[in-house]
């Protein structure tokens, strides 16, 4: 359920609000579970690295300008915080869980201007406030489905138009859906299938409005033992509609991506670490890069 914005500063995605707030791939293939009864923490630590930028019809382009410089890298770091409630109530065999998650982001852009010279430019702060008050999930003999609603609250440092902005500046909702078959009774082995759905209002101080996005998010995973978990998972992202108030308001970006993790329970079915490493492919109208996510759980 991880929701971070890998916050591409100095690119055409951020100079036209083409970013919205959920990364896929950040969350674990397992993650779509709804938790036991109680509070549970959970600390998505994600990286993201790209110098390749993508034009609308995937080919290799210079990112846009910053102070007369071209930007040739991206790199942020995230750190996503999430602290969930499940109050053990269940309603037709479905369970509940409140959930709320604020970020704090590192960002780095290089540039260089052409005949000479070099830029490279820094931020950190506190990114935009996820919140998810509706988040339900059950069980059959070979299924478990799961679905909610959250919202992002624009918190974040931001000042309209300015290329280190860590939050959004708009307020944005998300719609999930989806779930797991399960072809063993004891669950060693999973197949994970999720779709989000975002959609924001009109960003503060450009009257600009992004596009809606879907993503989906696959995944399968295996058990070894009791205490080890191995996978293979990725995503894929479209922009479904297009922004408005922005130059092209007919550009779609999209990106694919695929990799594996490893996740290790030191303390049974309590507390986890995992990593995951995803490579991007088939990039639109954005950068493609790596993404890489240490992530640990501890179910109180």
């Amino acid at each position: 359920m991880a929701a971070v914005a890998l916050l591409i500063l100095g690119t055409h995605r951020v100079a036209t609000a083409q970013v919205l707030h959920y990364q896929p791939g950040v969350s674990n293939i397992r993650d779509f579970f709804l938790a036991t009864p109680g509070f549970a923490y959970a600390q998505y630590n994600t990286y993201y690295a790209s110098n390749t930028l993508k034009d609308p019809n995937g080919v290799t382009v210079d990112a846009d300008t910053i102070a007369g410089f071209v930007a040739d890298e991206t790199r942020v770091f995230t750190i996503a915080p999430e602290l969930s409630w499940n109050p053990g109530l269940e309603l037709l065999g479905l369970a509940y869980t409140f959930v709320v998650s604020p970020s704090f982001a590192n960002s780095h852009v290089g540039a260089h201007r052409e005949g000479g010279g070099e830029l490279e430019q820094d931020q950190f702060g506190n990114g935009d406030l996820m919140v998810q008050p509706l988040w339900i999930g059950g069980g059959w003999k070979h299924t478990y489905l799961s679905g909610g609603y959250a919202f992002y609250a624009p918190i974040g440092k931001y000042t309209p138009n300015a290329p280190d902005n860590i939050g959004l500046g708009f307020w944005s909702h998300q719609l999930q859906f989806g779930g797991y078959y399960l072809p063993n009774a004891n669950e060693g082995t999973v197949v994970m299938l999720m779709t989000t759905y975002e959609f924001a209002g009109e960003q503060e101080g450009t009257d600009i409005t992004p596009g809606d996005h879907l993503s989906l998010e696959w995944g399968l995973g295996q058990k070894l033992g009791t205490r080890w978990r191995l996978g293979g998972s990725g995503y894929l992202q479209w922009q479904v509609t297009g922004a408005t108030g922005v130059p092209d308001p007919d550009a779609r970006d999209r990106v694919y991506a695929a990799g594996g993790q490893v996740a290790f329970w030191p303390i049974i079915e309590r507390f986890y670490l995992s990593g995951r490493l995803l490579a991007e492919f088939g990039a639109r109208d954005r950068f493609q890069g790596l993404l890489g996510t240490f992530s640990l759980a501890y179910t109180f």
